[in-house]
């Protein structure tokens, strides 16, 4: 039994989990995963804060209290105890709402004494404790909420996804793995799921003060001694729905989950390699790759950029903004986003002008969620910087109108000086070898299967009748766990697209003439669509016909674009 086990075993925490009996270690402030750096001591501070600390007095400012009734944007930034005491988050310490509270504590018959500053955490920690304290068997579930993150690690899981139904009084828990959801692997009830909220919410580090069941919220763990190993931050997402609340649980790894050194270790097709390489050489401009989320965007990104390091014996400045970076480089210096009160825009914005002040050579932004981000993109890869991000999009003809989305002016969307490449890829499920079947076989089963059977046919002909499709499942694809493992599914493969655009696409594109933008992409610059790099896998039963029409393209549009690549030289 490993020390970890012994600890808890003392402690009587035994976790029935995924059918095995899985035992973690609880501390008086958090968990201490095994074979994670020791946290850092903190300066001795009189607080007797932590999920077991007692704490003697009431919290004014918390939901219910005396002085609760104030906006959640000011309660994330205070805490008033009943004893007087006065504690103010140290960036707002002389901001006059958050002072205001003394002269309406006044009025209610309470002397309040002079504000402390200190840091956020010490405020989270402080309203964390008077919640738990009103909770029965907060420990066990605390305990269970673990070792639901501990296993989900050892599967590689990118989400873990936390369905609450608070009419029916349960909690679902399932994995998200190479973009698929598992069976149920974790089940919480009744009286268990303020528990849950009340321990997810506040295990981590930064966000807002209490749970607000009316608004979306979000949470981030970022402290070493709470985190397993190999894991660099988890990102806690509660969003509110009509029929409950929904948690999402990102795990940010520490490690690319990619095997081999440099752009070689994707397995790109040989001509998008080269691609990447070129840009590589360019001084200026903006690569962008995009890719609905789960498709590996960032990834991909930080393997260019350590490629590019490499290449130069690392002599170049890389600058990175990124909330939080994924995948880290030593050689890369990362600017943090601070959560400095909600406004992120503000601070990714912020991080990234200081970002410009260390004359990168190369800068990257780790995602163009909004608009200033965006802009400032286009601004930094006009100064002459060599710039990279990513962005959510379907493919690279949609990449200049994402931006026009964004915000960024049409002009400098289209503008085909700004932009040094497109990029955009997708990680499709491959089919497991030991269960898939035929589709002509396994139509005559299933009326969705026999519709794509029909579609394919039309668009290919007789090669339809090579096509297979997902299988049962097998020892082969679910040999660790059936509740876990993905039936018919072993693996994903990376595909992708890319465009040096020009003017003449980007003109056409500013136009919405999306057809002629794609003819001349095909016909006239021979590129490779998708559907075009990904149609070998497709026929050698790599993919299956339900993952391809999910994640690359139809039926129809495979066939057009295999029409316009006939123009240009012989079929893939």
């Amino acid at each position: 039994m490993s020390a970890i086990e012994n600890t808890i075993s003392r402690a009587g925490f035994r976790l029935r989990f995924l059918g095995r009996t899985k035992a973690t270690a609880i501390g008086g402030r958090g968990v201490t995963f095994k074979d994670a750096p020791a946290p850092v001591p903190q300066p001795e501070r009189n607080l007797s804060l932590g999920p077991s600390a007692p704490l003697k007095t009431e919290i004014l400012t918390a939901p219910g209290g005396a002085l609760g009734d104030i906006e959640d944007a000011l309660r994330r930034n205070v805490a008033v105890l009943s004893d007087g005491t006065f504690y103010i988050h140290s960036a707002v310490i002389s901001d006059p709402q958050a002072r205001s509270l003394t002269d309406r504590a006044r009025r209610l018959g309470i002397n309040l004494k002079e504000p402390e500053p200190v840091e956020l955490s010490v405020i989270r920690e402080l309203y964390g404790t008077a919640a738990t304290k009103r909770i029965d068997n907060a420990e066990g579930i605390k305990a269970r909420f673990v070792a639901m993150i501990e296993e989900a690690v050892a599967f590689r899981t990118s989400d873990i996804q936390v369905k609450l139904n608070e009419e029916q009084g349960s909690a679902e828990v399932r994995f998200q793995i190479d973009g698929f959801l598992s069976g149920v692997v974790e089940e919480f009830h009744h009286d268990e799921l303020e528990a849950l909220i009340t321990t997810a919410f506040y295990y981590g580090d930064n966000g807002d003060a209490t749970p607000n069941p009316s608004k979306n919220q979000k949470v981030t763990v970022n402290k070493r001694h709470k985190l397993p190993p190999g894991v660099f931050s988890l990102r806690l997402h509660f969003a509110k729905l009509a029929s409950g609340r929904h948690l999402n649980i990102r795990v940010i790894y520490e490690k690319l989950a990619v095997s081999g050194q440099g752009l070689s270790a994707l397995g790109l097709p040989r001509e998008i390699e080269r691609t990447l390489l070129y840009v590589q050489t360019l001084g200026k401009g903006l690569l962008t790759i995009g890719a609905p989320t789960e498709h590996g965007k960032s990834t991909t990104l930080t393997v260019w950029l350590g490629d590019l390091l490499d290449s130069r014996g690392g002599k170049l400045t890389v600058a990175s903004v990124d909330d939080p970076p994924e995948g880290l480089d030593p050689r890369i210096i990362y600017f943090p986003v601070s959560d400095g009160g909600g406004d992120e825009v503000d601070s990714f914005t912020e991080a990234l002008k200081a970002s410009l002040r260390i004359a990168p050579h190369v800068v990257r932004v780790g995602e163009c969620r909004e608009g200033p981000p965006a802009r400032m993109a286009f601004d930094a890869a006009n100064t002459g910087k060599l710039v990279s991000t990513t962005i959510h999009c379907a493919g690279v003809l949609n990449i200049p109108s994402r931006y026009e989305e964004l915000g960024v002016p049409t002009l400098l969307a289209y503008s085909a000086e700004r932009h040094a490449c497109w990029y955009s890829q997708r990680l499709v499920p491959k089919l497991c070898p030991g269960c898939r079947r035929l589709l002509s076989e396994a139509a005559k089963k299933d009326a969705r299967l026999d519709v794509l059977r029909e579609r394919f046919e039309g668009a290919l002909g007789q090669a339809a009748g090579d096509l297979y499709a997902r299988g049962p499942g097998c020892d082969n694809c679910l040999k660790r766990s059936a509740k876990i493992g993905i039936a018919g599914i072993k693996g994903r493969q990376l595909i992708g697209e890319t465009l040096i655009p020009d003017q003449r696409i980007c003109d056409l594109l500013r136009n919405r003439q999306h057809e002629d933008a794609r003819r001349t992409w095909l016909v006239d610059t021979g590129g490779r669509s998708m559907a075009l790099v990904g149609y070998p896998y497709l026929l050698r039963g790599d993919i299956g016909v339900q993952e391809w029409v999910s994640y690359v393209a139809s039926a129809e549009d495979l066939k057009c674009d295999l029409a316009l690549a006939a123009q240009t030289g012989p079929r893939p």
